[in-house]
């Protein structure tokens, strides 16, 4: 009676096979990690810009006064709330009474604009932030209330 089994060579032969197709599914998997990595990598930069532009954009929205300079812009909301700003270079740091964030984005340019003479109370605000070798530019204008741009103007004309 003969026992149906492989040879020793077909034993081999499928090894070998089994050996390729497994070394093509871990190469295909390696880059297909490297891929999801890299995107993830880039997801969260963007995200960290959209934050630090949202954040902005809603204080500017809902500020009473903005005062501040080129470094450091202070956001004065309503409640006695306030939110500062630093531009340190690669990083923005907005403080407010809850909690501090960091917003690890390098700034390229930081250019200001005021409603008054003493260039007290900002009206726009143009930032450059680099995002990789692209710049992206967020443009802001603060449209400040009746009562204070009468303030101002009839402090400019009282001296």
């Amino acid at each position: 009676m003969r026992i149906k089994a492989f040879t020793l060579i077909e034993m081999i032969v499928a090894m070998i096979i089994s050996s390729v197709v497994i070394g093509l599914a871990l190469t295909v998997y390696g880059r297909i990690n490297e891929y999801f990595i890299d995107l993830n990598k880039i997801g969260e930069k963007y995200n960290n810009t959209l934050m630090l532009v949202s954040n902005l954009r809603n204080d500017f929205e809902r500020a009473i006064e903005i005062k501040g300079d080129n470094s450091q812009i202070m956001v004065l909301l309503e409640n006695e709330m306030n939110n500062t700003y630093d531009f340190n270079g690669d990083v923005v740091v907005r403080t407010s009474k809850e909690q501090s964030d960091t917003f690890f984005l390098p700034q390229k340019n930081i250019e200001t604009k005021y409603c008054d003479d003493k260039q007290e109370y900002l009206s726009e605000l143009t930032i450059d932030f680099m995002q990789g070798e692209q710049i992206i530019q967020l443009h802001l204008i603060k449209d400040y209330s009746r009562d204070l741009m009468f303030n101002i103007l009839q402090q400019k004309y009282e001296h």
